[in-house]
């Protein structure tokens, strides 16, 4: 009974996207406006479904990541976020030229090896795997991950790859990934929200995203 009291739910959660989230919570500026004023600390993302779901919060971060989001930050998010982790020092090439971010990507268009996130620059290809309360899925993920963003970058012509691994877990190969926790994506969000318009939807909703997932660890 309780299962299928929920499912409804879960159901129409699953419909929204990050291309049409500020329009989809749109309806929420209100109760936002509101609990600035009282002080109140509601998760709207909780609400929103998205819990402790992978998938779910993979899909904000895309946008929040990706240059052509409608949160109107560009790239900021995402330099933010590389510059925190040392991804320049670490995998040997800036975070510039962004062209695309998108997610639950086929990186080699075979069905196989889904990757949550990938991030492809004028010259680089990054892959982005995402982990909420989880480790990696099989032994040599990311081994495998780093093979197939090399021959991704290798058939767009760029010249560098690399693998970010988001996860409160230890990867079991740190040399070949660049790991990063939750909290260096809130801390990002954070940073990047202070040059922003305080009272815009979209700042809201980024700030109400980093309190979420500081949660995850």
């Amino acid at each position: 009974m309780e299962a299928a009291r929920h499912a409804p739910i879960a159901h129409h959660v699953e419909a929204i996207t990050p291309a049409r989230l500020t329009t989809a919570l749109g309806n929420l500026a209100p109760m936002l406006g509101r609990t600035r004023q009282q002080g109140d600390a509601v998760d709207i993302w909780s609400v929103a479904g998205l819990g402790h779901n992978e998938v779910r919060n993979s899909r904000v971060l895309t946008w929040l990541l990706d240059p052509h989001g409608s949160h109107g930050a560009g790239d900021a998010y995402l330099v933010e976020l590389w510059d925190r982790i040392s991804g320049t020092t670490k995998a040997g090439f800036p975070m510039r030229g962004i062209q695309r971010v998108v997610r639950e990507n086929y990186p080699i268009g075979n069905g196989e090896h889904r990757i949550d996130i990938e991030i492809t620059g004028a010259e680089f290809v990054i892959f982005l795997e995402v982990k909420v309360n989880a480790g990696e899925t099989k032994s040599g993920q990311i081994e495998q991950y780093g093979k197939l963003a090399k021959i991704k970058a290798d058939s767009l012509g760029k010249q560098h790859h690399a693998v970010m691994y988001l996860s409160e877990t230890p990867p079991a190969a740190p040399s070949k990934c660049i790991p990063l926790r939750w909290k260096d994506v809130a801390r990002s969000i954070q940073s990047v929200a202070r040059h922003r318009e305080p009272d815009a939807l979209s700042t809201r909703l980024a700030l109400l995203f980093a309190a979420h997932v500081s949660r995850f660890h």
